[in-house]
Order: structure tokens, then sequence, then C-alpha cells
């Protein structure tokens, strides 16, 4: 009855999470289960990014934190494309929003930005709609991902990562995404 912001704020990155389906779900869907880091956590980086641009008040860092905490949290458990297997489809929405951000990372080099690779990604893969875990890396690589921070993602993809977060402070490294550690040694994004 009365208009609350955090409500708001949720509802619409809800919205903008479903709505990003229609690129990638909808516009290409990922191989297989193991491959659903690809459409959810691109799907995550996309809404945060469309509503942060509608709503200046929308904490994006925020958000894109408890991603980054629900990546570190899970990884130890299994390799990240097994996840379905364990049934912890989480990891997928985490994971997959950091990958997303190491991608957006790489495109912003040529003056680009998530949707910029999205785009490329929709556009190399368009004839047969799948954009499986070997396209998006051929993606992050045409963006300007480098080879390490590619060798990072399909290592948390194939087998538990023991320090996710010494992992990810590799990829940001690589990749150029700012962050720090706090008192406890927990990865902060910047």
């Amino acid at each position: 009855v009365k208009p609350e912001p955090a409500t708001l704020a949720a509802a619409r990155w809800f919205l903008a999470h479903e709505s990003a389906h229609f690129w990638l779900g909808q516009e290409v869907r990922y191989g297989g289960p193991g491959e659903a880091w690809i459409t959810e956590g691109g799907a995550d980086l996309l809404a945060v990014r469309a509503v942060g641009a509608l709503d200046p008040a929308f904490d994006q860092k925020r958000e894109l934190q408890r991603r980054l905490d629900q990546c570190a949290e899970l990884a130890p458990k299994g390799a990240i494309a097994s996840a379905y297997e364990r049934n912890q489809h989480d990891v997928y929405y985490g994971c997959g929003a950091m990958f997303a951000l190491a991608a957006e990372a790489a495109a912003a080099k040529s003056g680009g930005d998530f949707m910029t690779f999205v785009n490329g990604a929709i556009a190399a893969n368009k004839s047969d709609g799948v954009l499986s875990r070997a396209d998006w890396l051929a993606a992050f690589a045409k963006a300007g991902g480098s080879a390490e921070a590619a060798a990072i993602i399909a290592g948390m993809l194939d087998a538990p990562t023991a320090d996710p977060s010494a992992r990810l402070a590799a990829l940001f490294d690589r990749s150029g995404i700012a962050y720090r550690r706090g008192a406890d040694g927990k990865l902060l994004l910047s």
C-alpha cells in the first residue's frame, strides 16, 4: 500500500533479470544444464546494469557483492559445471555474474560494455541458437579477455575451488576489476 524504495528496487531487478532472458535464454540458450551460468549470471549482470541506469539510487555494487559472496560460498562445494547434480543452482547466478563481470571488463577495453559482449556472442551463435561454454569463452577471447582469465573460469567450472576468493581475486586482477580485501580477508568489490 505504501511504496518502499527497497521493494521497488527488488521488483525492478526481478523484472530486468527475467527480461534479460530475451537475449540470454531466448536469442541464444546454453548447451546443457552445466552451462546455466552463461544465462543466469549474464541475466543478473544485465539486470543490475539496467536497474542502475533506470534508478541512480540503486546500489549496483551491493547487488554484485551479493553475487560475489554467493560464488565464494558455493564454489568450494564442487565444480560449477556439475552444480545441477548437487541441486546448487545458485552458484550459476553468483559465479556466472562474476564471469560476466570479467567479460564486461574485457569489452570495456574497446569502449563496449556487457551488452556489447552479449550482442557479439548472440551474433556469432545465431545460426544454432546455442551459446555453449566453448562459444562463451571464444567470445570472451574475442572481446579481449586474457587467456589467463579464461583458464581461471574454466578451472572453476571443472573442479571444486578450495579457495574461491583467491581464484576470483586472480580473475579480477587479470580482468582489471577493482576490489579490495576486508579485514577478514573477504573480497569486496570497489
